[in-house]
């Protein structure tokens, strides 16, 4: 996958900090510190898109976790904000953290939890 300025159409990435595969959708998600926002990335033409859910307006996306199973990706936020985004049009569901918000995540589909560390 390649996506740049010479390569795709959209907005540029600023500060990607991490990223996930949707393979229902065969698209890439981006979480980018910079713009603050989620961005899909075309894996073939390298296009990108904000990718706006209802009920969900980022605050600096720094890492990011996909569930297949449930067609979601849970993605944390500065100020100890988990977010659990759905996929399919579904509103967000927000889940307060009691510390300064995930640095690392990873969902494990047979537990069917979320583990995450911290700075």
């Amino acid at each position: 996958m390649l996506s740049g300025p010479s390569a795709g159409e959209g907005p540029a990435l600023a500060t990607p900090r991490d990223i996930v595969y949707d393979v229902t959708r065969g698209r890439a998600i981006v979480a980018d510190d910079g713009l603050g926002d989620l961005v899909a990335v075309d894996p073939e033409s390298g296009d990108r898109t904000l990718l706006e859910e209802p009920g969900y307006s980022p605050r600096h996306a720094t890492t990011i976790a996909y569930d297949r199973a449930s067609d979601r990706v849970h993605v944390g936020e500065p100020g100890g904000w988990l977010v659990s985004l759905s996929l399919n049009g579904e509103a967000a569901v927000h889940r307060v953290l009691k510390h300064e918000g995930p640095s690392a995540l990873v969902f494990d589909e047979a537990t069917r939890r979320i583990y995450f560390t911290r700075d």
